[in-house]
């Protein structure tokens, strides 16, 4: 039987950002090695890692009445909903609310066979089925059935060549470790996906699996690693890897 999912509260697509020049630094982020916090990978694509909890006009749902919406959809390589339609529904006249909210989800793009540094696109369905439970709306349903993989990316792990990036280690050492959860003694492992471009800049940076990060370990890692300079330049667009482990020392 396939895992289900079930959502009460929505959660947040947003991180807090980190604050700024009165923020303290913690002792500096370790390049690799292990971390009290582990990257997410699930097992397969069509996880969704950051869901919605229903919000439909009042009263259209009634007690012991459970909706049905498939919905076909694609995500880009961060994971967020690209393009989305219904497929079929026993509410037609909510389709449209579903579908706006279904857009905000998040899925996940690498797998543990696969590792952070594999990502991939897909076409899936998601199956939602809502209903009233105690007075609130919840929807529940099961993973979303990968159709096609639209394309995959399998990013070059720059720890393993720090050579070609040589401020490198400089930059990461400089990482702000987040306030809140640097006093809360929180630890966070994380991979950045960091494009190059042909002149030697970062072009293009994400965080894998970021849903779920209150504190801002990606936006930090990510002002960072924007600064990273790539020498020589390559001679087209590079997709590389920059895994960052938040240690406190």
């Amino acid at each position: 039987m396939r895992p289900t999912f079930r959502c009460l509260l929505m959660t947040s697509l947003a991180v807090l950002l980190a604050a700024c020049a009165t923020e303290p630094k913690a002792p500096t982020p370790q390049l690799s090695g292990p971390s009290a916090t582990r990257i997410y990978l699930p097992a397969v694509l069509g996880i969704p890692l950051a869901i919605l909890a229903p919000e439909l006009p009042a009263g259209s749902i009634a007690a012991g009445e459970r909706a049905r919406f498939e919905i076909a959809f694609s995500i880009d390589l961060r994971g967020a909903v690209a393009e989305s339609a219904m497929q079929s529904t026993t509410r037609p006249d909510l389709a449209d609310a579903m579908l706006a909210q279904h857009r905000q989800w998040v899925y996940a793009v690498a797998t543990s066979a696969s590792g952070p540094c594999s990502i991939a696109r897909f076409r899936g369905l998601q199956t939602i089925e809502v209903e009233r439970v105690d007075g609130k709306l919840v929807a529940s349903g099961e993973p979303a059935q990968v159709v096609e993989v639209l394309a995959a990316v399998d990013a070059r792990d720059v720890v393993t060549d720090p050579s070609s990036v040589p401020n490198y280690r400089s930059i990461l050492n400089s990482i702000v470790y987040p306030r809140s959860a640097l006093v809360e003694g929180v630890e966070r492992s994380l991979s950045m996906i960091v494009v190059f471009g042909t002149n030697g800049s970062v072009k293009d940076a994400f965080p894998i699996y970021d849903a779920y990060d209150q504190y801002g370990f990606g936006p930090s890692a990510l002002r960072a690693v924007r600064q990273l300079k790539m020498e020589p330049p390559p001679p087209r667009d590079l997709t590389t890897c920059v895994p960052i482990n938040f240690r406190i020392r």
